[in-house]
């Protein structure tokens, strides 16, 4: 399996979802696989789709939406019990 075909988690309620690993370092070597993801558009996540990260291991969302989108669209971790939350607004 190639790196790019790696990187994509597919689920069936949002697609685009990357895992950040295997991009060279400036310090040599590449990023860890499986440690951060990088998605949008997760509000529609079913309860499956959000077991199924969980079960691979998901412990903190950084949602980066304005309140703007957060008060619309809520994010499906927001009150989770098991997985930390954190709203950084980037813009």
């Amino acid at each position: 399996m190639t790196p790019a075909a790696m990187r994509h988690w597919p689920l069936p309620d949002t697609h685009n979802i990357r895992d950040t690993g295997g991009y060279a370092r400036s310090t040599g070597g590449t990023t860890q696989w499986r440690r951060i993801l990088r998605g949008e558009a997760l509000h529609p996540l079913r309860d499956d789709s959000v077991a199924r990260l969980i079960d691979d291991g998901l412990t903190l969302v950084i949602d980066l939406r304005g309140p703007h989108e957060t008060g619309v669209t809520p994010h499906p971790f927001r009150e989770h019990t098991t997985v930390g939350y954190r709203n950084i607004v980037l813009f």
